[in-house]
């Protein structure tokens, strides 16, 4: 299954501005395992964004979620359930994601069908986003790019060497797990 490199979602300013959220959204402790977060595994910081009814910033989720239906209907055919997660990520100096699937063995992450990653920023080093496999793709993302692809595609961040890199990332779900 190929992931899909969706061009200029955001322009720079409207990037800049979902970064700017962050202050007004709840930190969240990104459990790897229950009750659990492993910094030799993934080291970032996770916003979750309020509730989309309770926000104005349904705008962004509007559009990423378009563009995902867009790429499902036309390449994957899942069975989603119109539901969806959101996360604004922030990796300081020396933050990496090692590689991981989204999908869980139990839990509401066993029902992500696909995954998102939109670049917001470039001010900084390292950090590029790999899938991993028998020719190991590394991406060139620009401000504003999205990369939609199954949640089952075993990936990474590499670590960050310097500055700061942001990415609004989520995933679709579906009602049942991969079989």
């Amino acid at each position: 299954m190929i992931s899909v490199h969706v061009k200029k979602v955001f322009t720079e300013r409207l990037c800049e501005k979902i970064i700017s959220f962050h202050s007004n959204w709840a930190e969240d402790n990104g459990y790897i395992d229950v009750k659990k977060n492993d910094t030799n595994i993934r080291d970032c910081k996770i916003y979750k964004p309020l509730p989309i009814e309770n926000t104005n910033t349904n705008w962004i989720e509007n559009e990423i979620i378009k563009n995902i239906f867009i790429v499902n209907n036309n390449i994957y055919n899942f069975n989603l359930s119109g539901d969806f997660q959101f996360h604004l990520l922030r990796y300081d100096l020396g933050g990496h994601y090692k590689t991981h699937i989204d999908i869980g063995n139990q839990g509401i992450s066993s029902t992500r069908k696909i995954s998102f990653t939109l670049l917001l920023n470039d001010s900084f080093e390292g950090g590029n986003l790999n899938f991993v496999g028998h020719n190991e793709e590394n991406l060139d993302l620009n401000i504003g790019d999205m990369v939609i692809f199954p949640s089952y595609l075993p990936h990474k961040i590499k670590p960050i060497t310097s500055g700061v890199r942001w990415a609004f990332v989520g995933w679709a779900l579906g009602e049942k797990h991969f079989v």
